[in-house]
């Protein structure tokens, strides 16, 4: 078993993750009541069915899609990460254990959002930029990632690949022109 090393955690962003868990889930329960007036209007003659259907199928439709990609993402992101020499470790908000091997790692990207480490599974541990020592913690993730080979991108676009105009675009006021 390894040996724990680093962790960060902070209770806050499991806290803020949960409230919007809950908030979407509340958003849903009052679709649900908006669909039984729809069906109470149906039944009492006071509506055609038609339109009730259409409208109640549309925002069902429309309320499922970002619920699945808002949960999906709030179920990804992490609020405690654990480092070894052998792995990374997240607890998301429901306390469920992300669990990568460094070997098994497929790549860590590094957006505007936060950091996400990806499995060869495609298993993905996220890390929002709202977290508290969010730099340390990229900078433990890239040298990890650095010593075992991972390759590292930077909003989808490899790292090996972009210069430092690129990633630093103020810099090119200090660059003398050329003659």
């Amino acid at each position: 078993m390894s040996r724990w090393y680093q962790v960060f955690d902070d209770e806050r962003v499991n806290v803020v993750t949960r409230v919007a868990a809950r908030r979407h889930a509340a958003g849903a329960a009052c679709l649900g009541v908006l669909t039984g007036i729809g069906v109470f209007a149906v039944v009492t003659g006071a509506v055609s069915l038609l339109p009730i259907a259409v409208v109640l199928i549309g925002l069902w439709g429309w309320a499922g899609s970002a619920l699945l990609r808002q949960w999906s993402t709030l179920r990804a992101q992490v609020w405690c990460v654990k480092f070894s020499d052998r792995e990374v470790v997240g607890y998301d908000y429901r306390r469920r254990r992300i669990r990568i091997d460094w070997v098994d790692a497929r790549c860590v990207d590094v957006g505007k959002a936060g950091l996400a480490v990806t499995s060869v599974s495609d298993l993905k541990l996220e890390v929002p930029v709202s977290f508290p020592d969010y730099t340390e913690l990229c900078h433990a993730i890239l040298e990890h990632a650095e010593f075992y080979e991972i390759p590292v991108f930077v909003d989808g676009r490899r790292l090996s690949e972009m210069s430092a105009s690129t990633l630093f675009p103020f810099l090119a006021e200090f660059q003398k022109p050329a003659r």
